[in-house]
């Protein structure tokens, strides 16, 4: 399956989602984000896919924006700009990252290269990040743009990074390597580049071999965490295990641990 810049492809349970403008280094144009958001809601409701991987093709993860699109370039009146970007804004940009954060099913990031800007929140967005160690993150919007970043950079690096981090990571617009991102907690690991797809699979595997009730439930509450109160939380895991201890998976669990073997997850 392949769109114009992105190619999918499903193999036992794990979907990949290649963004393929490598002459641009993955930079994103408004068509990109439609095909993105498009190919999301496929594998959203394939039941033949348990865990997706966002990658790119070629030397770069993403570098943000395309510019050179006429539908996000930042030419033309200025009094036309704020309008024209908004309606991009709401009806395309914002909902395809929270599409992406929100996915039901186990996300993975692999940053093969250099992710900028927009990419910083492709990335972000997933469950799990894994970037090869020549990889950097870098965030120019401010200091080179006069802009702000967005596609949910400024919610995650706070959340992720610290006051501190987030505001030198984009007010100075410095890169950091993928090395200090796993440093700081930014993201889950940095591999050495030829590892990166044994690391990815490997982890893919595991996740597709989870049980997806307890993956979702698990994404839900640790993302309701950050403005509960303690023992709300509680509450909270508590709700969510009662729910989930009469499943099927949950009997699985239990069956296969007497039997001492691999339990198989089915999702009910």
């Amino acid at each position: 399956m392949t769109t114009e810049s992105i190619n999918i492809s499903i193999d036992s349970g794990i979907a990949t989602l290649k963004l393929c403008r490598p002459h641009v280094m993955n930079a994103l144009a408004a068509s990109t984000i439609r095909e993105l958001r498009s190919a999301l809601a496929s594998l959203r409701d394939n039941a033949e896919v348990r865990t997706v991987v966002l990658t790119g093709e070629g030397k770069a993860f993403c570098t943000g924006a395309d510019l050179s699109d006429p539908e996000i370039s930042l030419d033309g009146p200025l009094s036309q700009r704020s309008e024209k970007l908004a309606q991009l804004m709401r009806g395309e940009i914002n909902p395809t990252v929270s599409d992406l954060l929100h996915f039901p099913k186990p996300t993975i990031a692999a940053v093969n290269g250099p992710a900028v800007g927009a990419g910083i929140g492709l990335a972000l967005s997933c469950d799990i990040v894994i970037a090869t160690q020549s990889a950097y993150f870098m965030n120019v919007f401010t200091p080179r743009m006069g802009l702000v970043p967005d596609m949910g950079v400024t919610w995650h690096l706070e959340r992720l990074v610290g006051r501190a981090r987030a505001r030198g990571m984009t007010m100075l617009g410095d890169r950091l390597s993928a090395h200090d991102a796993a440093e700081w907690g930014m993201i889950w690991k940095a591999v050495p580049d030829a590892e990166l797809a044994a690391e990815v699979s490997a982890t893919a595997r595991r996740l597709a071999d989870a049980p997806p009730l307890a993956l979702r439930a698990l994404s839900e509450i640790l993302d309701e965490a950050g403005s509960n109160g303690f023992d709300e939380q509680l509450d909270r895991e508590g709700e969510v295990q009662c729910s989930l201890v009469s499943t099927a998976d949950a009997q699985e669990a239990v069956t296969a641990f007497r039997e001492k073997r691999l339990p198989h997850f089915t999702g009910r």
